[in-house]
Formats: C-alpha cells, sequence, structure tokens
C-alpha cells in the first residue's frame, strides 16, 4: 500500500508562514481556517514536524464544521528526527511547566504518533502508556537517502489504516517533501497580508529558472484569502515525428 502525502500551508502574499518572531499562529482568515477544518475531514491523518507542534501546540483536530462529534478525527502524526520533543519535555518538566505533556498525553479525540529517536525517557515519564498513543523509534534525518521509506514503514507499523496524508507544515518540513517531490496535491492559501522578513518560507533560495511549476486544479476566494489546488505538472511526452 502507498501512503498519498498531500502538502497544504497558509502564507502572506510576501511568502511568510509566519512572520519572523516565531510567534504569530494564524496567518490566514478564519473563513479558510473553518475551510481547513473541512480539508482535514477528509485525510486519515495529519503530519507536521516538531517546532510546529511544540509552537503551537497544535491538536490538528477537525473542529469547525457541522457535526463535528460525528466526524472520525484524524490521526496525529508528529515528525521529529533530531529529538526536540524530548528536549522541550525535559525542560519544560525542570521547572513544573506541563502544557506540552498535557497537550500530548490528554488529547483522547485520535491518535497520535510521535516519529522520533529511540530514548528511555518517554518510558520514564510514562508518556506512551495509552492505548492510542505511539512512539516509533527513528533514526532517519533529512539527508537520509531512506528518509521516506522509513517514514512510510513508521506509520504503516503503528497506523496501518492510514492511507492519505495532509502535511501541515512547518517551512523545513515542507520544503523538503517539495524538493523530493513526495506529494500528490498542494494547497496553497494566499492571505492578504503582508509582513516583510525571509526566515519562514518553503523552499528558500530557488533561482526563478529552477522553479517547479504546477497544474492548476481550482482556485477560490474564501474569507479574504485565496486558496490553489495545485499538482504536480504532469510532463507531455512527445512521440516521434512523422
Amino acid at each position: 500500500m502507498t501512503i498519498q502525502y498531500d502538502l497544504k500551508w497558509a502564507q502572506t502574499i510576501d511568502g511568510q508562514l509566519c512572520d519572523d518572531s516565531n510567534t504569530s499562529q494564524w496567518i490566514s482568515s478564519k473563513e479558510e481556517r473553518v475551510e481547513t477544518h473541512k480539508i482535514r475531514s477528509e485525510y486519515d491523518a495529519i503530519l507536521i514536524g516538531a517546532n510546529t507542534f511544540i509552537t503551537d501546540l497544535a491538536k490538528l483536530t477537525v473542529r469547525h464544521v457541522e457535526n463535528n462529534l460525528k466526524v472520525k478525527q484524524p490521526a496525529r502524526i508528529i515528525l521529529d528526527p533530531t529529538g526536540k520533543v524530548e528536549r522541550e519535555l525535559k525542560k519544560q518538566l525542570e521547572v513544573n511547566k506541563l502544557e506540552l505533556l498535557a497537550e500530548i498525553k490528554e488529547n483522547f479525540e485520535r491518535e497520535t504518533l510521535l516519529i522520533a529517536p529511540s530514548t528511555n525517557f518517554f518510558n520514564s515519564i510514562g508518556l506512551f502508556i495509552r492505548g492510542n498513543l505511539y512512539h516509533s523509534s527513528f533514526e532517519s534525518l533529512f539527508e537520509d537517502p531512506y528518509f521516506f521509506n522509513n517514514l512510510d514503514n513508521s506509520i504503516k507499523e503503528y497506523l496501518p489504516e492510514v492511507q492519505k496524508i495532509l502535511v501541515e507544515g512547518g517551512p523545513r518540513l515542507l520544503t523538503h517533501f517539495l524538493k523530493e517531490k513526495q506529494y500528490q496535491n498542494i494547497i496553497v492559501s494566499i492571505a492578504s497580508k503582508i509582513t516583510g522578513g525571509s526566515k519562514n518560507r518553503v523552499y528558500p533560495n530557488k533561482l526563478l529558472k529552477e522553479a517547479d511549476q504546477f497544474d492548476f486544479g481550482e482556485v477560490r476566494v474564501v474569507g479574504t484569502d485565496i486558496m490553489f489546488y495545485l499538482k504536480q505538472k504532469q510532463e507531455i511526452e512527445f512521440g516521434a515525428s512523422l
């Protein structure tokens, strides 16, 4: 079974996913965020990177839709190849801060899979004793040529029913999926804002002649945002001339 990855992010007109302070949470309008929750409901799982999870305490649930209590919540996958979640948990627990620990442990609505390096720390604090919380030991960095094979294997081992995953960021994670062309569809929301800055972008420092091009699926105005539905551009093969 092949896992399908689709990418989704919101950005300002000048390409920032958040401002350079790394403290902003919502780029897009309320209407766009409601639409994002509808989109999430079409996927088996939502995948984010450790930085986004730690900064936003991201629940990644489907909330702002009709009859949301009847919606099967997508699994939450936190990709953390360098062990940031463990380091942040240790830092918070030293000062008796429980926000991050509570967000991992106390969200009962659906399965959570943390893909992170092998460690005894999580067992020492009883983090993964519940049936819908999982830790997959993962020793691959983005530079590893087998990174995506290992990622697929981790997901299939703990979430075997997951076939369709929405990747919601952050910038470095999205950039890696884009560079390696490990996606089928892209949904990008352009907010009617300009922040300036340069830190939080996908695909930084790429020359125009190297730019990826996409086929349009749909363009929609949602609130004060424009949503682009894109697919990888299909190369046209020409037959031999007659």
